[in-house]
């Protein structure tokens, strides 16, 4: 995602494609995301053609002007004619960088709608009626009163906003959604257009009856981090050219003012020229302020050394007997395995999260049980 962000700043439209159709593939509902990218892309390169064409207005506007006025020198003259010769050809380079761009987003936008479709409506419920008994996607059962279909679930966000109010507006999901903005110190609140890229998967999250896509810490939370990132990268630079604006007076008139005290004289020094006198403690502050929100949650939050939820796992003797029993199991088998241990089995086409996949249609020849840990059912009444 990350690449496919900085593919569009640098106009490398070919590596722009690639990241996005990686993004698209990953799972899904993040083809949703790859479409949002492909509406960014389209956006803009737009954007860029309408910028540079008002440059473009502009510096053919001067050049009227430069071949209306009499010459002042024959090497002016020259100089002019070498620049406004360059300028057509360097709008036409850009026109078709841009057209390419429009393109390739476009064609990313319609590629992911198309396969979120198929995979979301044909590939898993396909799949899904095998092992579950019903022919949908079973993480549409997680959204309780919104409804347990995607139809019934965008009716309700369309017709019923009040109750999506009522469900956004719970501790848990607000405090969701404050700590992805926290952790990049509030400025993707400047950045909110790059947010909606990732709405749908956003609102997933914070809409769900399931705990786990709103907790923060499950894998659910992490295909939205790198747009929250940029959109931070975006609003820190869209502030940053804000105060330069506001505070670009630089002005030596403090110099003409009558005798004062050397404080009053050091206040109007700094006030006639801001930009220089400023900046450097206005930098200082962003960067304070961002290390401090950074810092702050890593030390509350955080899992790793010298965080208060830093707890790593010791590596026992019954966790290296894992490795030897996966080697045991063939590698066509059906297997069935509790969830700490099913991600070392899922490289096979048949397998399922114990106790799933006992009376599946391909039913599992094996299990693979660590039964320190939940397994929703007594291993020992497995037959």
């Amino acid at each position: 995602i990350l690449w496919a962000f900085w593919a569009v700043d640098a106009r490398r439209w070919g590596q722009f494609v690639v990241a996005a159709l990686l993004t698209a593939l990953v799972k899904e509902e993040i083809a949703l995301l790859a479409a949002g990218l492909g509406a960014w892309t389209v956006w803009r390169a737009w954007w860029d053609a309408r910028e540079e064409g008002r440059q473009w207005a502009t510096v053919n506007g001067q050049r009227s002007m430069v071949n209306a006025a009499p010459p002042s020198s024959t090497i002016s003259n020259q100089q002019s004619i070498i620049n406004n010769s360059a300028l057509p050809d360097f709008q036409q380079a850009l026109s078709r960088s841009q057209k390419l761009g429009i393109l390739s987003g476009a064609a990313i936008l319609l590629f992911s709608l198309v396969w979120f479709y198929v995979a979301t409506f044909v590939i898993v419920p396909a799949n899904s009626a095998q092992v579950y008994g019903v022919a949908e996607s079973t993480y549409f059962q997680r959204y309780g009163a919104l409804g347990d279909s995607s139809t019934d679930i965008l009716k309700s966000i369309v017709t019923r906003p009040d109750l999506v109010w009522q469900i956004a507006r719970e501790p848990a999901r607000v405090a969701y959604l404050a700590g992805l903005l926290a952790i990049f110190a509030w400025f993707p609140l400047l950045g909110a257009e790059i947010l909606l890229l990732a709405l749908p998967v956003l609102l997933a999250n914070l809409l769900s009856a399931y705990p786990a896509q709103y907790f923060g810490e499950f894998h659910y939370s992490a295909p939205l981090v790198p747009y929250f990132a940029v959109a931070a990268a975006y609003g820190l630079g869209r502030l940053w050219r804000f105060l330069a604006r506001r505070l670009d007076r630089a002005s030596p008139a403090y110099q003409h003012l009558p005798a004062a005290g050397a404080g009053t004289m050091a206040a109007a020094a700094m006030a006639q020229n801001a930009r220089t006198a400023i900046m450097p403690l206005v930098s200082a502050g962003l960067v304070v302020w961002t290390l401090a929100w950074a810092g702050s949650n890593y030390l509350l939050h955080g899992r790793g050394p010298l965080a208060g939820r830093f707890d790593p796992t010791p590596i026992t003797a019954h966790h290296r007997l894992l490795e030897r029993f996966v080697a045991q199991l063939p590698a066509d088998a059906a297997v069935t395995a509790t969830a700490a241990v099913h991600p070392h089995v899922s490289h096979r086409r048949y397998v399922y999260q114990f106790p799933l996949g006992l009376d599946a249609p391909v039913p599992a020849d094996w299990a693979l049980l660590d039964v320190t840990t939940n397994t929703d059912m007594a291993p020992g009444d497995l037959k």
